[in-house]
């Protein structure tokens, strides 16, 4: 497996194809696959993208747990929604996994929808309220993580 600042390179002269990913299952990017990328400079950059079967797996969690608080008042669900959006941003959202982080919200919006329908034979929550109510009460998607560069930059004051 090639990966770093000249797999792309070396990949190239073997004759081999697209660049390899993996998933690393360290104590700090457990959950992530790491990528090769290019900044816009063209210089290497290591990217994070979040892995698809450990956010189905969050998800399916997210699903049980609403099925439970089905008939609950809605200012409860969204204050446990709002808890469980936010403990994902803390640990899903590093630099280049916005698309990620935005697909986990709109999954856990779309499963509050689906709880909400099934509360009644008669409900008629419309696809309008839900979002208003994901617009006021769930966090928006933003990186709270800064790149590595940033992050482990060390100044000494001599």
């Amino acid at each position: 497996m090639m990966f770093g600042r000249y797999a792309a390179k070396r990949r190239r002269e073997r004759g081999l194809g697209k660049l390899e990913t993996f998933d690393f299952l360290g104590f700090h990017f457990l959950g992530f696959t790491h990528i090769c990328g290019k900044t816009r400079r063209g210089e290497f950059q290591r990217l994070w993208k979040s892995r698809r079967d450990r956010m189905r797996a969050e998800l399916r969690e997210i699903k049980e747990r609403l099925r439970w608080l089905r008939n609950r008042l809605i200012r409860e669900q969204a204050e446990w929604l709002r808890q469980v959006i936010r403990g994902c941003y803390e640990y899903h959202a590093v630099p280049a996994n916005r698309r990620s982080v935005r697909a986990f919200r709109e999954h856990v919006i779309f499963l509050w929808k689906l709880a909400l329908r099934r509360r009644g034979q008669m409900d008629t929550t419309s696809t309008s309220r839900v979002e208003k109510l994901a617009a006021t009460g769930l966090p928006n998607p933003k990186i709270l993580h800064p790149w590595p560069s940033v992050r482990f930059a060390i100044e000494h004051p001599r």
